[in-house]
């Protein structure tokens, strides 16, 4: 609660100017542009409307997604062999070290924000992979939960490649995919309309692709950005990272 009041940082004030420019009939992409997929423009214009287009409300909005993902992890732990025990103190090694560590800068972005549906489509796949019974349901919802966090960026739909390969059984390989390609495609859809209908297909792919590689290829110094972000990384969470490595030794 403490970090509702914290200003917005440089990405997050943009994202909810473009939020509020495209509630007030702007269009992404043609109008104003920017270089992300419209996930994050979504969440914040969503915040806008519930709360206000104000700092108070992305950070509200956010810390509900925080603590749905608490709550998730509590239920779905259990399932991974952790005692309900062990899965109530989830969050006190999970969320709350983000919003220990957490500067103006990092909060409200989209990599904190896919922590949700990231998990849920990993235990979705999960589910599908060990379930006798409703596999093709379990496999719709990881495809559906894939897709969002491809919304909001794309560099991370290996992830969902990931999880259909650990979750697909040798006896129903076509089926299984088949249901997680329903499920992608189900989410993705209004967007694809969306892009479809005010004709940004052009736009879309130079912002998705074209526009990416071109600044990949002229970025300096890419290994010296690595590194600062390595030690960024190592003073914010090397904590939580020394827990995650006991936990996978263990």
């Amino acid at each position: 609660v403490l970090s509702l009041p914290r200003p917005l940082g440089g990405d997050q004030a943009l994202f909810l100017y473009i939020a509020k420019s495209i509630d007030h009939g702007s269009l992404l992409y043609r109008d104003l542009w920017d270089a992300k997929q419209p996930g994050i423009y979504i969440f914040y214009a969503v915040a806008g409307n519930l709360f206000g287009f104000n700092a108070i409300a992305v950070h509200l909005l956010e810390l509900i997604v925080m603590l749905t993902l608490a709550v998730v992890l509590q239920r779905t732990l259990p399932d991974f062999g952790f005692s309900r025990r062990a899965a109530a103190l989830a969050p006190i090694a999970t969320v709350l070290p983000y919003y220990l560590v957490a500067a103006t800068w990092d909060l409200s972005q989209l990599e904190p924000l896919i922590g949700l549906p990231l998990y849920v489509g990993f235990w979705a796949s999960m589910r599908a992979r060990d379930s006798t019974q409703h596999q093709a349901r379990w496999q719709l919802a990881a495809g559906a939960c894939c897709a969002v966090v491809s919304i909001f960026k794309l560099l991370y739909l290996p992830y969902g490649v990931l999880f259909l390969a650990l979750s697909v059984r040798r006896d129903r390989r076509a089926r299984t995919a088949a249901a997680w390609a329903l499920g992608f495609a189900a989410a993705w859809s209004p967007v694809l309309i969306w892009v479809l209908a005010h004709s940004l297909v052009h736009e879309v792919w130079y912002t998705w692709v074209t526009f990416p590689g071109t600044a990949r290829r002229q970025a300096a110094q890419p290994l010296s950005v690595l590194t600062s972000s390595a030690r960024s990384f190592g003073r914010s969470f090397a904590p939580v990272a020394a827990l995650a490595l006991v936990g996978i030794w263990d």
